[in-house]
């Protein structure tokens, strides 16, 4: 997997303890005939989690195959933007359109192969491939592969539904040729969301995945969008003006004549664009904000062409240079140093995620760490682990605390192969493993070991209500588990009948 790091300044980033862990823990368990959202609690949807499962089973389960698979969603993203600006508007709208997308996802998040990108590169892909079978001559399959993209979209994350529904509603609206190879490939595309239903059933998937990451884990994870800055809130608002700029200019191409194809692709991706934003709203931090920049505004390359007012004695044959990539591109620089660059620099580091890293391996599986520091106790408590447990046993992680549920070391399973699950709460969630409903303290009692983490007990939440649940998880650690280790804050407890 070496020769694959390209970018090693962010292949080395240190793991995001709770949202990559996760990506490296549930891939491994499908592929152990766990299933989302039955065998465990899953906000995401199927397809990442089976894309990473099928590179797994290649290359083995580890970080650098995980990361892999990201950089190339990464690829799809940047290769598509770029093909889209070259087709469309000319080489300096393409490299443009690269350029900003390339910088914004720069720096900020890393090479993690998070949901939300996989939905990103399949509404890319789906869109360069309604591009390539629409201008011009219909090309069948390629229609039929980019409604499979779309429906694959919606199986990465649910909350995708809306962008790629506006996507396939009005290109089958306004090109009816293409309604059947689309649609066709939009059902194909739904069959892995389709099983993940059979598996677990409605009730649990739509709970999961929409009910409660909106309106239960939501307000505990929603941060006040004028706290994060004026730079913040600029990207959002250029987010916004592109993709109401792109759906406005299609729509009026549209009413003009709806033959023309350029019309029809600049209301779908302003539509998409529009889709995409609620993301960057729902928490306004460097992730989130990047995640979503990244695409729309490199899209605005796609708008049509500006011209520098040339004295008609002066103006060039060809008509002179579009300067709206240039000055779309000036904007989203500015506003990147300003907000990404500056936000990564302070806030990233202080929170002990994505900095120059030490990797610890254990048990064959290694992962990268904050520091020198992080990385010796993390040693020492996972030789705690091994002295006190033995193969089979049944493992819990989370916070000291168990009254919050803001997060936790997921990855943790994954450096313990050896060890199974004992909680369907592999990740924490406000509102979720400590709601009313959760049924945390009943697994606590078939568990063997647990590894608390007291640093995530003060986990900053914008929702009061979601701060604390019941007490009774704690309880049952007091009663039934004794402490036998320590490393950092991390606490090792083993079953007292030992």
């Amino acid at each position: 997997m070496a020769a694959l790091v390209v970018v090693p300044s962010e292949w080395h980033f240190a793991l995001y303890p709770q949202d990559e862990g996760l990506l490296l823990v549930y891939p491994w368990l499908i592929l152990h005939g766990w299933q989302p959202n039955r065998s465990f609690e899953s906000v995401y949807g199927v397809v990442n989690l089976w894309v990473l499962g099928g590179a797994f089973k290649i290359g083995g389960a580890s970080v650098d195959v995980e990361r892999t698979v990201g950089l190339v969603y990464r690829l799809i993203v940047v290769g598509s933007l770029t093909t889209l600006g070259l087709r469309r508007r000319g080489p300096v709208a393409g490299l443009c359109a690269g350029l900003v997308s390339v910088v914004m996802l720069s720096g900020t998040i890393g090479l993690a192969a998070f949901a939300w990108l996989a939905g990103l590169a399949f509404a890319a892909l789906g869109l360069l491939l309604v591009d390539l079978g629409l201008a011009g001559t219909l090309r069948r399959w390629t229609i039929g592969a980019a409604g499979l993209c779309f429906g694959l979209m919606i199986g990465c994350r649910l909350d995708l539904a809306i962008a790629a529904g506006l996507a396939v509603g009005i290109v089958i609206t306004l090109r009816p040729r293409a309604r059947a190879p689309l649609a066709v490939g939009f059902v194909l595309g739904l069959i892995p969301l389709g099983v993940n239903l059979i598996q677990a059933g409605l009730p649990a998937v739509l709970h999961q995945q929409v009910l409660a990451p909106i309106f239960v884990t939501g307000p505990g994870r929603r941060l006040p969008l004028m706290n994060s800055g004026w730079q913040a809130v600029a990207v959002i608002v250029l987010c916004v003006g592109v993709a109401c700029a792109l759906a406005v200019s299609g729509w009026r191409s549209v009413r003009i004549d709806s033959t023309r194809w350029d019309g029809v692709l600049l209301l779908v991706v302003g539509c998409v664009d529009l889709g995409l934003i609620p993301e960057a709203l729902q928490r306004v931090d460097v992730t989130h904000l990047a995640l979503v920049a990244c695409w729309v505004v490199p899209s605005a390359m796609l708008l049509p062409a500006m011209r520098l007012p040339w004295p008609p004695a002066q103006r060039p044959r060809h008509g002179g240079i579009n300067v709206l990539p240039l000055i779309v591109t000036a904007i989203a620089l500015v506003l990147v140093a300003q907000t990404f660059a500056r936000t990564y620099r302070s806030e990233i580091p202080s929170s002990g995620i994505p900095v120059p890293v030490n990797v610890v391996v254990h048990d064959g599986r290694s992962v990268p760490t904050t520091s020198a520091e992080q990385a010796m106790q993390l040693r020492s408590l996972l030789a705690s682990v091994d002295a006190n447990t033995r193969p089979g046993q049944r493992l819990f992680v989370g916070p000291q605390d168990l009254t919050t549920a803001g997060y936790a070391d997921t990855y943790l399973y994954y450096l313990l192969p050896g060890l199974t699950p004992a909680t369907r709460y592999l990740e924490m969630d406000p509102g979720v493993a400590n709601g009313k409903d959760s049924v945390l303290a009943q697994e606590l009692h078939g568990a063997d070991v647990l590894i608390l983490n007291s640093a995530y007990d003060t986990f900053p939440d914008a929702d009061p209500s979601t701060r604390h649940g019941s007490p009774i998880p704690n309880q049952v650690v007091a009663r039934e588990f004794r402490p036998v280790a320590t490393a950092g804050t991390w606490t090792l407890y083993v079953r007292r009948s030992r």
